[in-house]
């Protein structure tokens, strides 16, 4: 607790130097315009409001969830039952719902993004043709800032508020169902692409059993053929009603069947959306239990590579687990893998056949790497980013990407049946410790040796022999990848070749066509003289475990597991279909130009926007607003918020085309902040917004001085990817153990 309160004196007094350096009257406010707030309970108060609702959120928060807290505060605001003060308490049931939404939607959202204040542009109670009520929600485009579960949860809100005012259903007529195909199609064809391509029928169908009208104002100038309609009220595209019915309520349809549940509304029609799409295409190779659901690879863009068709072998083989910079839909892939692939940064966002529609990919170099083959015909398991790095010049194939590492809580939060697990290290391990020829108190096993380092092939049988266990993952290979047939032609080529193996150098094959299933099944080995060489270890696998012809079974394992003696468990019975969705971006976020500071120039300052080469003409003419001082004896115009001669208030003046001493201004600017160095602080051409104020020269200099630039709006931004990291070591931050003990860390694990 000590280091958040450090966190908050440490705040305020920052803030304190901000209003102290405000106060001077310098700039256009007296005080630092962003609030402070505590805890998320008091941002939406500060966000939406209404008065009060804070202490109820924190309340409500001791007993249920954070959803539950939102759609409890909609249904209260929206009945009546928190009472509303001030100018709010004589409004009526409309406006409450309006309120009770957008308080409900800033809880959702953590009160981080816009999208309950402009997202939503209206909520009202309207009329079904059969003379009943209905409410009807109106998202503006901003509704994208929250994301699609967001947007999905504010139509789910407003059924909350439907109930909790008892109102009937939104009832639509043909003509309504039809725009909304008419709108998803122009949408996509005129204005962008949507996440998911809904298929008319299920637009048709959201349409028909959302128990609200999911409406909203123009976005676009593009008009519909469904004109005119009595509750619609514009004959262009409604962007933000198309985002919130199809990335929200038709592409988030698990997610938000499985929280309707919990919170008792009756959503049970989203059923249809989950229902399993079995792929028929597929032979054996016994993955008929996989449910493929390609939605990721419908909409490919140019320039995003696909990394791995639906539930293809030799993609990212599923591997649960989480790292410590992994969860919340980021997920671990091998760094041989970013390395060898190049689009792969750390943060790349990757579009994924499941569990979720996307998650953001970061280096775990504890799982499984990628398999490759070279131009020479040597196929290498690579472990190392120097390794990936060396061979990747003469790569001809990659045959298996290698793990992702997806935690069990991302099936969970997306509602989505779990799938077979990949065949691993940790998984092994248990099964040996609970072994019941395993005893904890009388082994000299050492169990981390055996988990996380070199294990040869002769100690895994004779651990599995021992234990009863299956053999170990780095000997059992991806033996369902292929058929009973090309096994049983792989057993014929191993009969060949025992005769050359020995303990130390292995065996050697003829190169054939058989080649083939050795690199499918992931078969490490060399290709020398017009032979195939198999290290000591895998050939003695082979040999242990391919000791005769399989016999018709269903599956290529079954039939192993009829002839090896050492049960053979499926070490990639689920892969993951992957596409690259948007690269790494993480920097400044600066205009083009970067401006020091919103200081208009007009074209004196050249190319580079120089405000010293302006200055050197004296003065210029531009277009800007002045203030001025609100004391009759004075009067004098300046840009500051107090008048600099008798220190009154000043109020706001009209833009006009002004000439203003630059090179006079430059000079005292320079003087007020000690700063000698102006040649490089860079102004703008002329002002966009609409009162035209210029920043103070000062704040120009001093971002020039410390390298930092502007935003349009006189903010330093910077494009943030959010990604966890629950620990890390001092050195892999650049920081030394004392600064960490100075910002508050007192513990190191």
């Amino acid at each position: 607790m000590d280091y958040f309160d450090r966190l908050e004196a440490d705040t305020h007094h920052l803030y304190e130097i901000a209003n102290e350096a405000r106060s001077k009257g310098l700039d256009v406010e007296l005080e630092t315009e962003v609030p402070l707030a505590k805890d998320l309970a008091e941002r939406v108060e500060g966000l939406v409001g209404p008065e009060g609702v804070a202490k109820r959120i924190k309340t409500l928060e001791q007993d249920i969830t954070r959803e539950e807290v939102a759609f409890e505060i909609a249904a209260e605001i929206a009945s009546g039952k928190f009472e509303l003060t001030g100018e709010k308490a004589d409004w009526d049931t409309e406006q409450r719902c309006d309120q009770g939404l957008r308080t409900a939607l800033a809880i959702l959202t953590e009160g981080v993004v816009a999208a309950p204040l402009e997202g939503i542009s209206d909520v009202k109670i309207k009329d079904n043709f059969d003379g009943t009520k209905y409410i009807g929600v109106y998202f503006a485009g901003p509704i994208r800032s929250a994301g699609g579960t967001a947007a999905a949860l504010a139509v789910l809100l407003g059924d909350k508020i439907r109930q909790a005012i008892g109102i009937d259903a939104f009832k639509p007529i043909d003509d309504e169902i039809e725009r909304y195909v008419e709108e998803v199609e122009l949408y996509e064809s005129e204005v962008t692409n949507l996440q998911y391509s809904p298929t008319p029928e299920e637009v048709r169908f959201a349409a028909n059993h959302i128990p609200v009208e999911v409406s909203g104002e123009q976005t676009d100038k593009v008009e519909v053929s469904h004109r005119d309609l009595e509750r619609v009220e514009t004959n262009n595209i409604r962007g933000g009603a198309l985002l919130a019915m199809v990335e929200g309520v038709i592409q988030k349809s698990k997610k938000i069947k499985k929280i309707s549940n919990k919170l008792g509304l009756d959503w049970d029609w989203l059923e249809e959306y989950s229902k399993p799409k079995k792929d028929d295409s597929k032979e054996d190779a016994g993955d008929s239990d996989i449910v493929h659901e390609p939605k990721y690879i419908q909409d490919i863009i140019g320039g995003r590579p696909v990394l791995g068709y639906p539930s293809e072998k030799g993609g990212f083989r599923l591997r649960y687990g989480r790292s410590r910079n992994t969860g919340l839909a980021t997920m671990g892939v091998h760094p041989a893998t970013m390395a060898l692939l190049e689009f792969l940064a750390v943060g790349t966002q990757l579009k994924i056949e499941y569990p979720g529609k996307g998650n953001c990919v970061v280096p775990v170099d504890s799982i499984e790497g990628p398999t490759v083959k070279l131009k020479n015909g040597d196929v290498l398991i690579l472990d190392t980013v120097k390794q990936a790095r060396e061979v990747k010049k003469d790569v001809v194939e990659i045959l298996f990407l290698g793990d992702m590492l997806v935690a069990f809580g991302e099936f969970l939060r997306n509602n989505q049946p779990l799938f077979p697990s990949g065949w691993c290290e940790e998984w092994w391990i248990q099964l040996l410790m609970r072994s019941e020829n395993f005893d904890s108190e009388n082994t000299d096993l050492d169990l981390h040796k055996l988990e996380y380092e070199y294990l040869t092939a002769k100690e895994a049988f004779e651990l599995s022999e021992k234990y009863d266990i299956p053999l170990h993952p780095k000997y059992t290979y991806c033996y369902n990848d292929v058929t009973i047939k090309d096994l049983n032609s792989l057993i014929e080529l191993i009969e060949q070749g025992k005769s050359t193996f020995s303990e130390d150098e292995g065996m050697k094959l003829d190169l054939s066509y058989q080649k083939r299933i050795l690199e499918i099944i992931g078969v490490p080995h060399l290709v020398r003289d017009n032979k195939i060489i198999i290290d000591k270890d895998h050939s003695y696998s082979l040999i242990k475990t391919l000791t005769q012809k399989l016999p018709e079974k269903e599956t290529t394992l079954e039939a192993l597991n009829e002839i090896s003696k050492i049960k053979i468990i499926n070490k990639a019975p689920a892969y993951i279909g992957t596409r690259v969705g948007r690269p790494e971006k993480s920097k400044e976020r600066l205009m083009r130009p970067a401006p020091h500071g919103l200081i208009p120039i007009g074209n004196n300052g050249g190319s580079r926007r120089l405000v010293a080469t302006a200055a050197k003409k004296g003065s210029i003419k531009v277009d800007i607003s002045r203030r001025k001082c609100t004391n009759p004896d004075c009067g004098i115009s300046s840009f500051g918020s107090l008048c600099p001669k008798c220190g009154s208030p000043t109020e706001m003046g009209n833009p006009s085309l002004k000439t203003i001493p630059l090179a006079a201004m430059l000079k005292k600017a320079s003087d007020n902040v000690k700063v000698r160095r102006v040649d490089e602080v860079k102004g703008v051409v002329g002002m966009i917004s609409e009162s035209k104020l210029p920043e103070p020269i000062e704040k120009g200099i001093l971002r020039a001085k410390h390298e930092v630039f502007t935003f349009k709006d006189g903010t330093i931004r910077h494009d943030s990817t959010d990604l966890p990291l629950t620990h890390f070591i001092p050195s892999e931050i650049g920081v030394t153990v004392e600064k960490l003990l100075e910002m508050g860390y007192e513990k190191d694990c």
